[in-house]
């Protein structure tokens, strides 16, 4: 049932008479989507625990990362491992990171 929710969709423009294949994410607005966001960012959280100065807060689709380390090395290695984590979980379920937000 979710694969069909997720798959075949379409972006209808009945005034040019045009349709979109979609395919990407979960539909904004969708009863269904919070709570499949919720089942795939479960992994992410859990990355905390990767790296014991690291926390990840989240917010809807909002994320962020926080580290404390007492030296500028430790914090630069730290750094490097959760975004590895992080890019790793998002490539799995085939989302962007936007690392300027």
């Amino acid at each position: 049932m979710i694969r069909s929710f997720l798959s075949n969709r379409v972006i209808a423009d009945e005034e040019n008479d045009i349709e979109f294949k979609y395919n990407v994410a979960v539909l904004q607005g969708s009863r269904l989507g919070p709570i499949l966001w919720l089942l795939e960012s479960d992994g992410l959280l859990s990355l905390a625990n990767l790296d014991g100065n690291a926390k990840v807060i989240m917010f809807a689709d909002d994320i962020a990362i926080l580290i404390a380390e007492p030296e500028a090395f430790r914090f630069t290695r730290s750094r490097r491992n959760v975004l590895q984590h992080v890019e790793n979980w998002a490539g799995k379920y085939g989302l962007r990171i936007n690392p300027s937000k």
